[in-house]
């Protein structure tokens, strides 16, 4: 019921950060929406998901470099991808092939840290390689342009 409460009072918001949310009510969510949800990765200071893990880090452990992402928190990403084209196609949602997670590399704090554009494009590279067979995720090109080419390597692929 908690949970219920907790995805109807988000519903009600339209900055819901969807990485952020328990699997139990990042699903509520989905289902109320379609499929369709917003997010952003990596922000400033970094947050973690609510499994605990960082998009950054190991095991509850942070740090900075974009070169090192954390597995397990991306494993999350691909679920939720997963689970917005199930509540967007079959379930009740728009049938227009599925729901789609929208989702930005960096949130905008994280933008105005000095990244190195070499470690921006390979975070920009690793995100499309991770996700380039995994169909639900629309990523927003916010910049820094180091990361967007990095990324925009990969999209043909997704084709």
């Amino acid at each position: 019921m908690a949970a219920v409460l907790l995805a109807a009072a988000l519903l009600a918001q339209n900055n819901v950060n969807i990485l952020r949310l328990k699997r139990e009510t990042a699903e509520l969510f989905l289902e109320r929406n379609k499929g369709r949800a917003e997010g952003c990765v990596v922000s400033w200071p970094p947050q973690a998901n609510a499994e605990g893990e960082y998009p950054l880090g190991y095991q509850g452990q942070t740090h900075e470099d974009l070169t090192q992402p954390n597995p397990a928190y991306f494993q999350h990403v691909e679920w939720l991808a997963k689970r917005a084209r199930r509540w967007g196609s079959g379930y009740g949602g728009a049938g227009n092939g599925g729901g789609e997670l929208q989702l930005a590399p960096l949130c905008p704090e994280a933008k105005e840290r000095p990244w190195a554009e070499a470690d921006l494009a390979f975070f920009g590279r690793y995100l499309g390689r991770r996700f380039a067979k995994v169909k639900g995720i629309r990523w927003v090109k916010n910049g820094p342009r180091a990361l967007d080419d990095g990324l925009a390597e990969f999209e043909t692929i997704r084709r």
